[in-house]
């Protein structure tokens, strides 16, 4: 692995609370063989916004491009009508220090 890239999503908040289940359900498309596994999917709902984190690690931003392009092309991701519960994206990339376990 060369990196890990977050992504937290704000949903918007509703009563009853946003579906999570949509991003259960296209986990598996998405995590197919040919495109990417995920390393974690978190669901939060303390504070102001309830909130989805996902996890994805890639070999290189290259790889993640090209993934996350094509999934995106084949209707893989992002989950289907996920954008009405979307209030704000917000995704980052780490790379693991030298002494970490995940290197």
């Amino acid at each position: 692995m060369g990196l890990l890239r977050t992504a937290r999503d704000e949903l918007v908040a509703r009563r009853p609370a946003a579906d999570p289940g949509r991003w259960r359900r296209a986990l598996g498309p998405r995590t197919a063989p040919a495109y990417s596994p995920i390393c974690a999917a978190f669901y939060a709902t303390s504070g102001s916004l309830p909130r989805i984190l996902h996890i994805w690690p890639y070999r290189s931003l290259e790889q993640r491009l090209e993934v996350r392009t094509r999934s995106v092309n084949e209707g893989a991701w992002p989950p289907e009508n996920s954008t009405p519960q979307l209030k704000r994206m917000h995704s980052t990339v780490y790379l693991p220090m030298a002494f970490s376990p995940l290197k």
